[in-house]
């Protein structure tokens, strides 16, 4: 199979909430296809799943360097450990979470001014 079809594959079980089947799916791909921008957000959605929160940062650190829509993604994942430190009651992080999102991607900007959950910590 083609690795964007592959990478199609693994957005379909994403998609579908089967993250293990994404994440093997990803897993593998050819090493040069593995940091494609589809493969980089699977990536980050099973990371947010497994609630591997440490590797959720080091990926958004690689994908805030890149191309607009990397931007957004590495935001996304900004905003998603903004929630979870929230949730953990680490309202400081959230914050802080929340506010290098906003600074990376004028798009997620406003999906956060919007949202009731982080009207405190915008």
């Amino acid at each position: 199979m083609p690795p964007n079809a592959k990478i199609e594959e693994a957005e379909g079980f994403a998609e579908l909430g089967m993250f293990v089947d994404a994440w093997e799916v990803i897993e593998s791909l050819p090493s040069d296809h593995r940091s494609e921008l589809g493969a980089d957000a699977v990536r980050l959605w099973c990371f947010i799943s497994f609630q591997k929160w440490d590797e959720v940062e080091a990926l958004v650190n690689v994908l805030r360097l890149g191309c607009e829509q990397r931007k957004l993604l590495a935001a996304t994942g900004l905003k998603s450990l903004a929630l979870g430190s929230a949730c953990r009651r680490d309202f400081i992080s959230a914050k802080d979470f929340i506010q290098q999102a906003m600074s990376i991607s004028p798009e997620i900007r406003l999906a956060i001014s919007r949202d009731p959950i982080f009207s405190d910590l915008a």
